[in-house]
């Protein structure tokens, strides 16, 4: 008798986080020409076109962040110099991100479906169940899920990319940096005596808020 490995449907094997930082570094190697995948080893620090070299690869594709037809070489997508060069705050670069954020069907379709709210355990069940993913493979989604929705600011109800509504633009704008309310504390995090940073985060957190926190936070750490 034989058996059939079951395996999850596909999905960027890395974080959204951890894809900007593999862009940034692919275009200071390449800048915006033409490539070999296989340099792209070397960019990220890796000695061969390995497996781990592959995912990453293949994670970038699958959130437009690479161009290329099958039998040729790549590039940086116009998505990808976005990132690259346009500053972090500016509108461009956010709505990049979240192009990218809808560029995987399944985050798109979790997203679209009001999913993000949903507690793991409901999202777990539906993956398994219904989508046929594996229990770990179910994990790595829902993290990879919430990651990309926090990094583009998609966490509430947002312009999708290709609809236009034009009135809730300010309100997009307002979103790079809620104002403390009575409802929030802000932390101050001292970096050095120039450089103070301020984390807002809601009262009364429960323990897999804190959880959820801190793999947002290890979301935006680039890779050494």
């Amino acid at each position: 008798m034989t058996t059939t490995k079951l395996r999850s449907p596909n999905y960027p094997a890395v974080g959204l986080g951890e894809a900007v930082s593999l862009v940034k570094k692919l275009y200071q190697a390449e800048k915006g020409g033409m490539f070999p995948p296989e340099s792209s080893a070397g960019a990220w620090g890796y000695k061969s076109f390995s497996g781990p070299v592959r995912s990453k690869f293949a994670a970038l594709k699958q959130y437009g962040f690479i161009d290329q037809k099958k039998g040729q070489g790549a590039k940086l997508s116009g998505r990808a110099l976005t990132i690259a060069l346009r500053n972090e705050a500016s509108k461009e670069y956010l709505a990049a991100l979240k192009e990218a954020a809808f560029e995987p069907s399944l985050f798109r379709e979790f997203y679209e479906g009001n999913k993000f709210d949903s507690s793991d355990d409901t999202l777990k069940h539906e993956l398994i169940v219904n989508r046929r993913f594996t229990d770990d493979g179910a994990e790595q989604f829902i993290e990879a899920f919430r990651s990309a929705m926090t990094i583009a600011q998609l966490t509430k109800p947002a312009i999708i990319s290709g609809q236009e509504e034009s009135q809730t633009q300010d309100k997009d704008d307002d979103m790079l940096e809620p104002p403390p309310t009575k409802d929030t504390i802000t932390i101050p995090i001292p970096f050095s005596p120039e450089r103070i940073g301020r984390l807002v985060i809601p009262t009364g957190m429960t323990a897999d808020d804190w959880k959820r926190l801190d793999r947002i936070l290890a979301a935006y750490k680039p890779e050494s």
